[in-house]
């Protein structure tokens, strides 16, 4: 940890995320590697990346001092599995979840679907901003969109600061089940 600090001339981080877990280090000797990182200031806080629940559950019992604050999973409108029993465990347990490839991997912009581009030009907004409002406008939730493109990064940003009326959520919502 202390060469990567060194490498992004950091003394910390704020979140350090175990990307996907792995059943070959048990997971009680990852946790308490990552609490060491808390306790001497290489990081803030942790988090896991695609665990489910009940890994999640599991991990922070190996936590003595500190507390998971976040899981990174895969959400979009197309990619919905974590509102199933991830989404209302985090919300309730006041985690975030980082939404990655919001976008739904960038199918969403590419598609003429229906209901999302109908809704886009209610709003004046395009199909990339309103798939994106529709992720960050949940509780707890988070995105990180993909692109190198700067006009994208650009667009992106106008996905908040506004939202949907309930009504177009729903059925917005509805059309992607």
């Amino acid at each position: 940890m202390k060469k990567s600090l060194r490498r992004l001339n950091q003394d910390y981080v704020d979140l350090y995320l175990v990307h996907w877990p792995n059943y070959q280090i048990p997971l009680k000797e990852t946790m308490q590697a990552l609490e060491h990182c808390v306790n001497e200031g290489y990081t803030r806080y942790i988090g896991v990346c695609n665990y489910s629940v009940n890994l999640i559950q599991e991990a922070q019992s190996y936590l003595k001092e500190n507390y998971l604050i976040a899981n990174q999973s895969e959400y979009s409108l197309v990619s919905k599995a974590p509102r199933v029993n991830l989404l209302p465990y985090l919300q309730e347990t006041n985690r975030t979840l980082i939404a990655y490839s919001p976008l739904g991997r960038g199918i969403l912009p590419r598609m003429n679907f229906k209901t999302l581009t109908e809704i886009a030009e209610k709003y004046r907004k395009t199909v990339p901003q309103v798939a994106l409002n529709w992720v960050v406008s949940q509780e707890n939730v988070v995105a990180i969109p993909k692109s190198s493109n700067p006009i994208h990064l650009l667009e992106f940003m106008d996905a908040i600061g506004w939202e949907m009326n309930l009504e177009d959520n729903i059925e917005l919502t509805n059309s992607f089940i």
